[in-house]
């Protein structure tokens, strides 16, 4: 796998992640499709530079945001996730910036949880709004 197909991997997710847009909502509305955007997704695609254009405009972001590498940490996802105005709740805020939980099982879930790449905590919490939403 090519570095560059991970950065964007990782730089896409992070976008998708924090306007709570799916593949499915992103394809349909650049008219994408599906098993490119997911090729893309696992690093085993890369996008033409035009894709790269589309998805840069789609989210208002530079096509660099896309395609250079961003160290982003913990505090710097939490704080764009609060930013942006997405679906995570007060109390999964709450979780993921508390340093200290309150009982041993949330501990062991929060060291698991900051053991994960960005692109990973973005999905766990994209699944999680799903279940919040699900359950509703």
């Amino acid at each position: 796998m090519s570095n560059n197909k991970l950065i964007f991997s990782n730089n896409l997710t992070y976008y998708m992640t924090i306007n709570n847009i799916d593949r499915y909502k992103l394809c349909d509305d650049l008219g994408f499709n599906y098993s490119t955007v997911s090729g893309w997704l696992q690093c085993k695609k890369y996008p033409r530079i035009d894709k790269i254009e589309m998805i840069a405009n789609y989210f208002h972001i530079k096509k660099s945001d896309l395609i250079e590498n961003h160290d982003r940490d913990n505090k710097t996802i939490s704080q764009t996730i609060k930013n942006e105005n997405t679906t995570v709740t007060g109390t999964q805020s709450n979780i993921i910036n508390t340093p200290s939980c309150s009982n041993e099982y949330e501990q062991e879930l929060m060291k698991l949880f900051h053991c994960l790449s960005i692109t990973q905590q973005a999905e766990v919490i994209v699944m999680v709004n799903k279940m919040v939403k699900d359950n509703r």
